[in-house]
């Protein structure tokens, strides 16, 4: 598996975070749809053998990537002056509201090293959209139907997803974003919200693996299956899924709240690998079929275990 980055400038503004495990449902949609339900499953197939053909990131503003759970250690030595320790303090609770690092941050961190972590600008602006319902038969809008949508825009640069690919999936997966680059990512991408252009999608080096990893940075949403490691620093937030494309239209459009580990979890390992996760089945009570897809790209890393 050899590690590629998609940059692209989003067209409009979002409705829905573009999650990892949006961007891959939305790209197993087009796929069903060119090859048909029985491609679909073997595809999945795939994934539940742990034959991963691809895994995507999180989509991070500009060049920059998510921080990793573990490592970074401000280190206080009990004999330093009270103002020294402080100090020490100090950084480490501004670097704890980091979330967001550039490059060489984040190869510092992965191996083993310290850096004094800064904010980072990000062009976006995520504010509240008033809308009206219109009433279909006689085109005027509904007394009360007044509401408030919440969406994010973005200003003149561009968004990263890191993606691990096989390389015979590779100019099918360049494929599938260029169609999803013309549909939209999310809500009310029927209408434009969510579209954008792809900048370039090119083999990425820019990792700075160590030669003795001992563990991985996860980089996605994710949801653990049986066997992976199971020593880690993660944080976890419920997934509220929604059903997607004709299955948006059903009584009940709503998958079942799922728990998964945000971006930057950490996990140690003895033999580190680029991608874990699983697919989640029966998360509809309408559609049986549907799936959550919980795998991420992982980066392997070296970091002090806390444990130890």
């Amino acid at each position: 598996m050899k590690i590629y980055k998609l940059r692209v400038k989003p067209k409009a503004s979002q409705i829905t975070p573009w999650h990892s495990d949006t961007i891959l449902g939305s790209l197993c949609w087009i796929y069903v749809q060119k090859e048909g339900e029985a491609k679909l499953k073997e595809l999945f197939n795939l994934y539940d053998n742990e034959q991963f053909p691809f895994v995507v990131s999180e989509a991070f503003p500009e060049d920059l990537i998510v921080k990793p759970m573990a490592g970074n250690l401000f280190s206080i030595d009990k004999s330093a002056v009270k103002e020294q320790a402080l100090n020490t303090a100090e950084k480490a609770k501004k670097a704890k509201k980091i979330d967001l690092l550039n490059i060489e941050e984040f190869n510092t961190i992965i191996n083993g090293g310290q850096v004094q972590l800064i904010p980072k600008a990000v062009e976006k602006e995520d504010v509240g959209v008033m809308h009206n319902q219109i009433n279909r038969l006689t085109g005027a809008t509904v007394d009360g139907g007044l509401y408030e949508q919440h969406e994010t825009f973005w200003g003149d640069g561009h968004l990263s997803i890191y993606a691990g690919v096989e390389d015979k999936w590779l100019d099918r997966l360049y494929n599938l974003f260029e169609q999803l680059s013309l549909r939209g990512i999310g809500k009310r991408a029927s209408v434009g919200k969510g579209a954008f252009d792809i900048i370039d999608f090119v083999e990425f080096t820019g990792f700075k693996i160590p030669d003795q990893p001992n563990c991985f940075v996860s980089l996605s949403n994710y949801i653990p299956k049986k066997t992976d490691p199971v020593q880690g620093q993660y944080k976890i937030h419920v997934k509220y899924g929604k059903l997607g494309q004709a299955y948006a239209h059903a009584d009940n459009p709503f998958k079942k709240p799922l728990l998964m580990l945000k971006p930057g979890a950490v996990f140690w390992t003895d033999k580190p690998q680029h991608a874990y996760g699983r697919l989640v089945y029966s998360v509809s009570d309408t559609y049986p079929e549907v799936v959550q897809i919980g795998s991420t790209l992982a980066i392997p890393a070296r970091l002090q275990n806390p444990d130890i």
